[in-house]
This record gives C-alpha cells, structure tokens and sequence, in this order.
C-alpha cells in the first residue's frame, strides 16, 4: 500500500486521524475502537504508512493471528519495527505454541540467511516443519529438485518426525537434506 501526500488528507479522513505537530506525521484518534477486524487492520495500515507506526504496531501485531490478516500484518510489523525490537518479537512469537508458526514465517519474512541453521531445526518439529521449509526456500532461494528436499508421503515424514501421520499436514521437509544446503 502507498500513499502519496495527495492521498493522505482522504486516507486521514477515512480513519479519523490528524496530522501532528511534525510535518508528514499523522496520528489516529481511534485507531482501536471499532471492532471490525478489517478496519482495525487498514487504520493500522494507513497509520504505519503515514508515519505513525508506534500507534499501529500492537492492532498490527494482533492481526497477525488473524488468518486473513496474517501475511500484510506480520510484514508490516516486521518491516516498521527496528530489528532489535523484531528479533525479540519473533523470540516472543516462537516461544508459544499458538504462535509459534507465526514467528517461523517471520524469519523467512526478514531474510536473514544466519536464520537458516535455526530453520532447519524447526523442520523437526512437525506442528511448523512445513512453515519451516516455506521460510527457508524465501530466504535461500527456489531449489531446481523438490523432490529430493520433501518427504514422498505422509506416513514417511511421521516416522521420522515422531509423530502420527494424523499430526502430518502440508509437504514435510526432510532436515537434513535442508542442512546439506547450508554446508554447501
């Protein structure tokens, strides 16, 4: 989403927002006061784009466990946030299960390439092995053979991941095939 300065004064109507007492800053007298999901998440998007991230971060945080408002959310967040503040918000995200996943994408998001050996790590962990394997290949780059990185079928990823094939979802990455790619 861009704004320019022609659009900014609608966009600052549509939300209810002022500018500041420094020029090109605006901020949202009701950033969180509706309880429509979407327009929560577009005010915390206009807000961040018009320079007011600090009042967007936490609805923009919030909708990252909104299914349909994940992916703009968390690259939002992590693209306004400094990167001290990410990391500890991705270590936050990852040290609970709920939403752990949401914190393995968030790595593949920065593209931070030291990530990678953590990534493979995740890729044992069958609740986020596949999210693993997508933030992997986001940071790493696309593989010319899938089919040597990726488990045949579910009942061969649940033996090795130690889990029943119910608990399989997505197309599991094979770790240590992953791995191989780092030491290369």
């Amino acid at each position: 989403m861009f704004i320019s300065e022609n659009t900014t004064p609608y966009l600052a109507e549509a939300f209810n927002a002022r500018p500041t007492s420094r020029p090109g800053r605006w901020t949202s007298r009701s950033k969180a006061r509706t309880s429509d999901a979407d327009a929560r998440l577009a005010a915390a998007l206009a807000c961040a784009e018009m320079g007011d991230a600090g009042s967007a971060i936490a609805n923009l945080k919030a909708a990252v466990t909104h299914p349909s408002h994940a992916e703009t959310a968390l690259r939002t967040v992590l693209h306004t946030l400094p990167s001290r503040d990410r990391r500890v918000w991705i270590n936050e995200l990852a040290a609970e299960p709920t939403t752990r996943a949401i914190a393995v994408r968030g790595v593949g998001m920065i593209g931070d390439r030291t990530a990678l050996p953590w990534l493979v790590r995740r890729m044992n962990d069958a609740s986020v092995a596949s999210v693993a394997a997508d933030a992997f290949l986001e940071i790493f780059g696309p593989l010319e053979d899938t089919d040597d990185y990726f488990y045949g079928d579910s009942d061969d990823a649940a033996e090795a991941l130690g889990v029943d094939a119910d608990d399989v979802q997505g197309r599991i990455p094979i770790a240590s095939a992953f791995a191989a790619l780092i030491d290369e």
